[in-house]
């Protein structure tokens, strides 16, 4: 797709996930990583540890040790005790791309796919249409278990990632560019592109690239 003129991301409804696939997305998009200015730190007492364990229960062996769980939770010595990990903090950066990318949101892109709105944000040529996002990507690492007497199954979060200016968005989220109608959005986003972006005989059209979504 990195060869095309104009990308169009529906992201409606998206409810996160697993953090690694839109990262992949990215990097084989760009052949480099968008990152976003973000803060992490993630709780490794022996009940988070345990926890956690959980989650990470259908993808390691038998023989995983909780010991190598604290390890993947980020403490040096492997051992779990009172307390958080080292507070990572990774430097943001705009990347270049080519192709320009249209983003549709709603307020159902939560989490891991909010995530991807922040990578996408430190992208040049991304332009983003149709309303806020939840605002659910204070917390992570989202560790299982079950209440003893009702066995209701609940999710407990073991790390914390706080937008890049520290602010607590939770209700809130990400913000478009432009606000229109998610039920409208991907009608809208094409119109635009058509009349403005998409190339016609080499040439980009000459024209206001905002008139499309104001003035559909």
């Amino acid at each position: 797709m990195r060869d095309e003129p104009v990308i169009v991301l529906d992201l409606r409804s998206n409810p996160g996930g697993d953090s690694t696939y839109p990262a992949r997305w990215v990097w084989r998009l760009l052949l480099q990583t968008a990152k976003a200015q973000q803060v992490s730190a993630k709780l490794t007492t022996v009940t988070a540890v345990a926890l956690y364990a959980n989650t990470l229960k259908h993808y390691l062996s038998s023989s995983q040790t909780l010991a190598d769980t604290a390890a993947l939770l980020g403490r040096d010595d492997g051992s779990p005790h009172p307390g958080w990990s080292r507070i990572y903090h990774g430097a943001g950066t705009t990347v270049s791309n080519d192709p320009f990318i249209a983003v549709i949101t709603d307020s159902f892109i939560a989490s891991a796919a909010e995530g991807l709105v922040l990578s996408l944000r430190h992208m040049d040529n991304v332009v983003f249409i149709g309303a806020n996002t939840r605002g659910a990507l204070l917390t992570g690492n989202v560790a299982l278990c079950y209440l003893p007497f009702s066995k209701l199954g609940m999710s407990v979060p073991v790390m914390l990632t706080p937008y890049e200016d520290l602010d607590n968005r939770d209700g809130l989220g990400l913000l478009p560019d432009f606000w229109v109608d998610p039920d409208k959005a991907l009608d809208r986003v094409k119109a635009f592109l058509e009349k403005h972006l998409v190339m016609e005989a080499g040439e980009a059209r000459e024209s206001n690239p905002l008139e499309g979504l104001l003035n559909p």
